[in-house]
């Protein structure tokens, strides 16, 4: 039997996932200018997609980049490409979806014939595995955590409810700490203070025990 390929929803369209581009004019490519979202399922079921969608639209108006989807037409569009590619997907599969809102092309590449106008919406669709399949053993074994020169970008400079690709400071945090020796090594960023602030892909708790045991 001839396996079912992934498809991509862009802008109203499905297309194969192959095939799924935006231009190399797009203020995303040249700025990082698009927010997104992430999400996952259990036992096929979304969690929290309309939480991730609010938080995408709040995303959208601090940065004004233009929507005409609404959160509801957002929201039933992921659904639709969750349902387009249910046969390409394993029986034990979860669902991860990735949702990306571009500017689009930057004011100078408008006249070129043949490209998109407008914002862009991508909404791809692929197996969650892909993602945590490494991660199981890391309950057992823990990780390193590599606190790196590269600090994070403080609130002052990028407001941190926009979920944003101008990620470059994490990758650069990312390949230092892959310098390092030994196995797992994940980096940990301070803020400019000094002050724990986050990994590149994981949040960061600290866990204090606090003594319950009343004295008479």
């Amino acid at each position: 039997m001839e396996k079912i390929g992934r498809v991509v929803y862009l802008n109203g369209e499905f297309v194969p996932e192959a095939e799924a581009k935006i231009s190399i004019y797009d203020s995303a490519l040249m700025f990082g200018d698009m927010v997104f979202e992430m999400t996952r399922s259990f036992n096929g079921k979304q969690f929290k997609l309309r939480e991730h969608i609010d938080r995408l639209y709040v995303g959208l108006a601090i940065l004004r980049i233009p929507m005409s989807m609404s959160k509801d037409e957002l929201e039933e569009a992921c659904y639709k490409t969750i349902e387009a590619n249910s046969k390409a997907f394993n029986e034990d599969d979860e669902h991860r979806l990735l949702i990306d809102v571009s500017r689009g092309l930057l004011g100078i590449y408008q006249n070129i014939d043949g490209l998109h106008k407008g914002t862009n919406v991508v909404i791809a669709d692929f197996p969650l595995r892909w993602t945590v399949s490494s991660m199981g053993p890391l309950f057992d074994t823990g990780i390193n955590a590599v606190v790196t020169s590269q600090r994070a970008i403080p609130a002052s400079l990028m407001d941190p409810k926009i979920k944003n690709r101008s990620r470059l400071f994490y990758l650069n945090a990312n390949i230092e700490a892959s310098q390092y020796e030994g196995n797992n090594n994940w980096a940990l960023l301070l803020d400019t203070d000094g002050f724990v602030a986050e990994g590149t892909g994981d949040n960061f708790f600290i866990i204090k025990k606090i003594n319950t045991t009343q004295s008479h």
